[in-house]
Order: C-alpha cells, then structure tokens, then sequence
C-alpha cells in the first residue's frame, strides 16, 4: 500500500510539472487530460467531473487506444 500511495504521489508531481492531470479530483488549477489518448477532458479552473461522466470518458477512450493498438 504505502507503494501505490508513493507512486500516486510521484505521478501527480509529474503530470502537474508537465500542466495536466488525469486524476478525477486532481488539481483544479490545472487542465484534465483523459489517461489513454491525451486529450483534454476538463479545462483548468472548471469544476470536477462528475464520477459517472469521467468513468464513461475513461471507457471510451481506453476502448479505443486498445483498438489503435491491435495490429
């Protein structure tokens, strides 16, 4: 446990670095990029997405990243 709390902590430290989160209640100063494709699912500043609404996003997007994947 104290590993995954130690990675989590890491990746927040990088992905604000670098201007962005993925995480669903990560920093709010910061815009939100979904985790598979990149793309910007919350601009800085606007209220969190809603638990359901950011599971959907995650869904869709993992879905197709796999399928850009397969050969």
């Amino acid at each position: 446990m104290v590993v995954l709390i130690n990675w989590a902590g890491f990746r927040e430290d990088a992905e604000k670095r670098a201007g962005y989160t993925t995480i669903r209640l990560g920093n709010k100063k910061i815009m939100q990029r979904d985790p598979y494709m990149g793309r910007i699912i919350r601009l800085a500043h606007a209220d969190y997405l809603e638990r359901r609404h950011f599971a959907e996003i995650l869904e869709r997007t993992k879905a197709e990243a796999e399928k850009q994947q397969a050969p």
